[in-house]
């Protein structure tokens, strides 16, 4: 009786084990490479027919494809979440010099920082109270410059030094503004092309009201702030500095430099502001990410009074 439970135990594990190959088996013949491949291989072996409609083939199959990949995507957790639209996408598309996969949002083309500005802006701080507010937006953003119109109207100004599409032509370094003109001043992404970005500051600092707060973000990508002067072919600052245009590669220690311009600056992580699941979902997941939000009194008035930081935003 043992030797017949043993024999029926290892003919289960047999068939177990069969019905694992033929699964496995099966995914193959359904991949796409492999009737890709026996499309080809039938083009060659037996042209004719065959070479007619491998196009039409070829089309059914990308199609068939495409629609077993978007029921997946929508129905597990890799689905992508942006704040700065309110849309859900299957996955957020590659961006950046260096591509970054999973970067940009497919709608709005907002990227990680501005996904992180908007959330940040729209949760914590008095942008969207509707009282008045000056707004200067140096290099914007297409993902922000419709909205911060309808939001602020008159009272929003755009600024660049190259781009025809701002308002204004402003040297960063030199605003023919008054001082303190503006209640809040976004700057992304800009300092790293200027030379003297300590004088830089200094303007944002002064053409800031006392009472009003900025957001001076740059890339953080080394361990230290370094620059070189004497770099000034393209070919050159691309290697040390990660673009043909930017004069300095900015560390953690950024933020020394907003202190001595005057500013009281608070660091802003992900992590201050989303669960590590919803952090994913907006693209967010970097633990380097950080936001600087910039004000000229000793405490953020509209930080300390306001919602807590973590929220669940999408489960």
């Amino acid at each position: 009786m043992a030797s017949d439970s043993r024999k029926t135990d290892q003919l289960k594990e047999l068939r177990a084990e069969r019905d694992k190959l033929k699964s496995q088996l099966r995914a193959v013949k359904e991949s796409f490479s492999y009737r890709l491949g026996n499309m080809l291989v039938e083009a060659v072996a037996r042209p004719g027919r065959n070479t007619v409609l491998m196009p039409y083939r070829l089309a059914s199959l990308c199609i068939t494809g495409f629609r077993k990949r978007r029921k997946q995507v929508h129905t597990d957790d890799s689905r992508r979440f942006c704040p700065v639209c309110e849309k859900w996408s299957p996955y957020f598309r590659k961006s950046g010099v260096v591509p970054r996969y999973g970067a940009k949002c497919p709608y709005c083309s907002a990227v990680e920082r501005h996904r992180f500005f908007w959330l940040f802006v729209s949760r914590r701080t008095n942008l969207f109270d509707g009282k008045p507010k000056r707004m200067l937006h140096v290099a914007p953003e297409p993902a922000f410059e419709r909205r911060f119109k309808e939001l602020l109207g008159d009272d929003y100004l755009t600024a660049d030094l190259s781009n025809p599409r701002a308002m204004v032509k402003m040297d960063v370094t030199n605003i023919g503004c008054p001082t303190e003109t503006f209640d809040v001043i976004y700057c992304s992404h800009v300092l790293e092309h200027v030379e003297d970005d300590r004088k830089a500051m200094r303007e944002l600092f002064r053409v800031l009201k006392k009472d009003g707060w900025a957001i001076l973000e740059v890339p953080i990508m080394a361990d230290r702030t370094y620059e070189d002067p004497t770099i000034t072919d393209p070919e050159d600052r691309l290697k040390v500095f990660g673009q043909h245009d930017h004069v300095r590669r900015y560390g953690p220690d950024y933020v020394d430099r907003l202190r001595e311009a005057g500013f009281t600056v608070t660091v802003i992580k992900v992590t201050d502001m989303l669960s590590d699941k919803d952090a994913v979902t907006m693209g967010l997941s970097s633990k380097k990410r950080v936001l600087h939000y910039c004000t000229k009194q000793q405490m953020a008035a509209t930080i300390s009074g306001s919602r807590q930081y973590r929220r669940q935003w999408v489960s």
